[in-house]
């Protein structure tokens, strides 16, 4: 059986405060975390937002639309590493601090 100090281990975020999104609370979920911003920069790359001439308007919203996905992506990926359920927060709640 797995003690409850275990199982907190096995979490690698914990929800926000306010709003929707995750908080890293160990080293993978930092790691994770780092992945997501290296695939962003990934994209802003191919996307020209690191040239001198700079993105055209079309590279602009696939850029948008990439965030989009990457980011849904990795909230449903990380669902189950997660402390307390998704959803929108309004500041403090009993049930999961």
């Amino acid at each position: 059986m797995v003690s409850n100090h275990e199982h907190e281990h096995n979490h690698w975020f914990k929800q926000k405060r306010y709003g929707y999104g995750l908080t890293p609370t160990s080293w993978q979920g930092w790691l994770a975390t780092l992945g997501l911003v290296a695939l962003i920069v990934l994209s802003a790359y191919s996307n020209n937002f690191l040239s001198e001439t700079g993105p055209a308007y079309t590279q602009i919203a696939r850029f948008y639309l990439d965030i989009f996905v990457l980011s849904s992506i990795f909230l449903l990926a990380m669902q189950s590493k997660t402390r307390g359920q998704m959803k929108w927060r309004w500041g403090r709640d009993e049930q999961t601090w």
